[in-house]
């Protein structure tokens, strides 16, 4: 009624009319628990939802509405269309916690590839491997192909927004972007789709993580944090603690952008992954890159896929691009693209295999007992090794489960002949590589492999690359290689 007695004619809200009717029947559609896309959600989720930080509201929106039960839809529905422009809308309380049953469950959104086989969105994912081992090339190779919704290694990418986390080496971070533009597209150019930010690195487990969404709101399709390392500054990989809490920055990232969160990780001198089980108790996908020796050759493997069976294995070449640059000498500017190798499966299976390593306590213990006379007993065998009496205890236990060492019955220790082979290949002087012993038949790997029959990263397994600017045939008579 109005305020003469005269029944006010029933009239929508301007918040109605701001809206298509396309829009409302969106909202509607969303509010009866059937999808609608990200797009048109995107278009009143200003209206519904307060955004933090300016991410992505469509997102936003569904996630808040997958949480409410039938009345607070209706309860959003008739505050949407009240017929007094004036009347506040009922506050609606929205639950934080929604139990699912099996059917709902089975109508949720199935996750998807962003890289197939490889990254899926809305995920972690970390890719790790020594120092030396291409990761970084991988990486931006990927995220480029990402940008630009061309497919990797005959792998399709779907396309989307990548962000670009770089701690270190970002001095030779535009030569790397300006070779894969060379060899996919056949010249250098700006790429809208792909952000960076570099040398200042956020610490994700600080909080750091808004601070980067603030800079940089979502949605993207792929977020690489290039190191983990260095988003954990001052922190201990192997504190349970300071790893879940980086592990949460880059869940907070995830969670806010939908994006696939990739982190680039070191693994230690012997080949083994570095810091707290929290990390990969915490991560979706878990992929490794093994290069062979120092040569060009590596092999990427899926060592976990969650909920999904793991790709092959992929054997890797690096060839060198002239960038059409000359550094301050006048020397050519080069850097490097990644390409499918013809390896067979006996060399990935040789590259992929664990090198056994020992720690230098342990090859101290060797040595000390491969340059004694004759077989000692536990304190000689200590003394000779000055190490203090835990860490030789250590030592002996692991030398001796591990078939290194042999304690005679007499009760002095020898070594096996396991023993002396890691000390030949690992021992003082000995002259091992950091990447371990290789002793492959035939050809050698780099000579196997130096023909690579995919051809560049951006082609696809079977024929040609994409429409447009042609990547240049594979170069395998590439000379020296710049890995910086």
């Amino acid at each position: 009624m109005s305020a003469n007695g005269v029944p006010r004619r029933p009239h929508r809200s301007p918040l109605v009319d701001e809206l298509s009717a396309t829009d409302l029947q969106a909202i509607n559609t969303v509010l009866q628990g059937r999808e609608v896309s990200t797009e048109q959600l995107g278009t009143f989720a200003r209206v519904l939802v307060t955004s933090p930080n300016g991410y992505s509201q469509g997102e936003a929106l569904r996630h808040k509405l997958e949480v409410l039960d039938r009345p607070t839809h209706e309860a959003l529905m008739g505050a949407l269309l009240a017929q007094d422009p004036d009347a506040p809308a009922p506050a609606v309380e929205v639950p934080r916690f929604r139990p699912y049953s099996i059917g709902d469950l089975r109508v949720r959104p199935k996750p998807h590839y962003v890289l197939d086989e490889l990254l899926q969105a809305d995920s972690l994912a970390v890719l790790e491997g020594v120092d030396g081992s291409y990761k970084s090339f991988t990486a931006i190779n990927w995220g480029l192909c990402i940008s630009y919704g061309r497919p990797w290694l005959g792998r399709p990418a779907t396309p989307g927004r990548v962000l670009y986390i770089l701690g270190e080496g970002s001095s030779g971070l535009v030569k790397r972007i300006d070779a894969w533009q060379i060899a996919c597209l056949g010249q250098r150019e700006e790429a809208p789709n792909i952000q960076f930010i570099v040398d200042d690195m956020p610490q994700l487990w600080k909080g750091d993580a808004d601070a980067v969404l603030a800079a940089a709101p979502g949605p993207f399709a792929l977020v690489v944090v290039d190191t983990l390392a260095r988003a954990l500054l001052g922190g201990n990989e192997n504190d349970q603690q300071d790893m879940g809490l980086l592990v949460g920055g880059a869940d907070r990232i995830r969670q806010a952008t939908s994006a696939c969160v990739l982190l680039v990780h070191h693994l230690n001198r012997q080949g083994s992954s570095r810091g707290s089980s929290a990390l990969p108790g915490a991560i979706h996908t878990r992929l490794r890159l093994d290069r062979e020796g120092t040569s060009r050759l590596a092999v990427l493997k899926v060592e976990k896929q969650r909920d999904a069976e793991a790709a092959p294995p992929l054997a890797l070449i690096a060839r060198s691009v002239e960038l059409g640059t000359r550094d301050e000498r006048d020397r050519p500017e080069t850097s490097l693209v990644l390409e499918l190798s013809n390896l067979p499966e006996s060399v990935i299976t040789a590259i992929t295999a664990p090198v056994e390593r020992l720690k230098p306590t342990e090859l101290q213990g060797l040595d000390a007992l491969a340059t004694a006379v004759q077989p000692l007993g536990f304190t000689a065998w200590r003394s000779a090794t000055k190490q203090t009496d835990s860490t030789f205890k250590r030592t002996k236990d692991t030398l001796v489960r591990t078939g290194h060492v042999k304690h005679l019955p007499d009760g002095p220790y020898a070594l096996t002949p396991k023993g002396r082979t890691i000390l030949a290949a690992e021992g003082p002087g000995s002259g091992g590589s950091k990447q371990g012993p290789m002793d492959l038949d035939g050809p050698s790997a780099a000579e196997v492999g130096s023909g690579g029959s995919g051809g560049p990263h951006c082609l696809t397994s079977s024929g040609p690359p994409d429409p447009g600017p042609s990547c240049p045939d594979p170069d395998p008579g590439a000379g020296e290689l710049p890995w910086r």
